[in-house]
């Protein structure tokens, strides 16, 4: 018999908050290795219960710029890809358009809402879970995390110590067990990169490379990639990456509504 636990990550917290972790690392170039954090919350509510903890599914909601000055987004959707198809994690993450305005704030309540969504709608199916693992700081969460509680489920609050926001996990009562501090943890957490030979899918030339991920280019052929171009979508005027070098283009929405108006009209 084990605890089904369920792990929730605000991927915005964990972005703004990673500096602490290298600070306390003292390396500029520490990064999480996301595959691990399973493992260090089963070692950690391991050290205050009695029975196996099962981590069952692990949420992961993020951002994705775009229209940002200076702004890569390949990178981002790398590290989305690689949580997905390398850790497994279920993946959320929503667009947030910078129209180009480098004094632009972003609302990420969008975010936030989904979250708080997935807890409670998974807290709602009885089976689910037992155990709640958030990581995220925000007070705005309290309410979710009461209802939660109120469905039966405990909480584990995940944290970092040098974060600045201990409003959250200053409210203990909120919490069923000590909180999980991610510092407590670093060299466990620590994403090893060691240079290795790999094969470029684009020319097949080999190189060295410290990257990990499904999918590896050579350093010319990521330099000379032009695959992926933005383009206006001639219906809506959204702009998409896109392969597509016919003159005309139209977006995935677009494309996915004359599909189904098509289908309609079949039947």
């Amino acid at each position: 018999m084990s605890v089904k636990t369920h792990v929730y990550i605000d991927g915005s917290w964990i972005f703004h908050n990673k500096k602490h972790l290298i600070d306390a690392y003292g390396q500029d170039d520490y990064d999480i290795d996301f595959n691990k954090i399973s493992l260090v919350i089963q070692q950690h509510l391991l050290n205050n219960l009695t029975i196996d903890v099962d981590i069952v599914r692990t949420y992961f909601f993020g951002t994705m710029p775009l229209n940002k000055v200076g702004f890569d987004s390949n990178k981002q959707k790398a590290f989305y890809k690689y949580l997905k198809e390398e850790c497994h994690f279920v993946t959320d993450f929503f667009e947030i358009d910078y129209q180009n305005d480098e004094s632009f704030q972003p609302n990420i309540n969008s975010l936030q809402i989904a979250l708080t969504s997935s807890v409670l709608y998974n807290a709602g199916l009885n089976t689910s879970y037992d155990i709640a693992a958030i990581a995220l700081a925000d007070p705005s969460y309290q309410s979710m995390i009461k209802r939660a509680r109120m469905l039966g489920k405990r909480i584990l609050l995940i944290g970092i110590k040098d974060s600045f926001d201990n409003r959250l996990r200053s409210r203990t009562t909120l919490f069923d067990y000590p909180v999980l501090y991610l510092d407590d943890y670093l060299d466990t957490l620590k994403l090893n990169r060691e240079d290795h030979l790999r094969k470029c899918m684009g020319c097949d030339n080999e190189e060295m490379t410290n990257w990990y991920g499904t999918d590896f280019y050579c350093s010319e052929c990521r330099e000379n990639d032009s695959r992926a171009k933005l383009r206006k979508c001639n219906n809506c005027g959204k702009e998409e990456e896109t392969t597509w070098a016919e003159p005309y283009y139209y977006c995935f929405d677009c494309r996915e509504s004359y599909r189904k108006n098509q289908n309609s009209f079949n039947i």
